[in-house]
């Protein structure tokens, strides 16, 4: 979908990749890891792991690392606990555009 016709969705796509790539640092920090470990360990740039962490790039085979090294068994199930961490930080409210209409 073309986002440049739809500001709400651009908005929306933009605060959940926002809210993923928190959650990622959060947890790789938790974990006493960081993105540039991340990149080593998915064999890849750090460059290339933050754009995937930012939703400005695409790679299935690496977003399934990513979320398999976190704990999660596929990037949509690591997607969904970024945003009920968003909703957790945010004292029980909607803090990602579009989830509850």
């Amino acid at each position: 979908m073309d986002t440049s016709q739809n500001p709400k969705k651009a908005k929306g796509t933009i605060r959940i990749n926002a809210t993923l790539h928190t959650y990622i640092v959060y947890t790789l920090g938790r974990r006493g890891l960081s993105q540039a470990v991340l990149a080593k360990v998915c064999g890849c740039s750090p460059t290339f792991i933050n754009q995937i962490v930012t939703g400005r790039k695409k790679s299935e085979e690496i977003q399934k690392r990513v979320a398999r090294i976190l704990g999660f068994r596929s990037w949509d199930q690591l997607q969904c606990a970024a945003i009920r961490f968003d909703f957790a930080m945010n004292g029980g409210k909607d803090g990602v555009d579009g989830i509850q209409g």
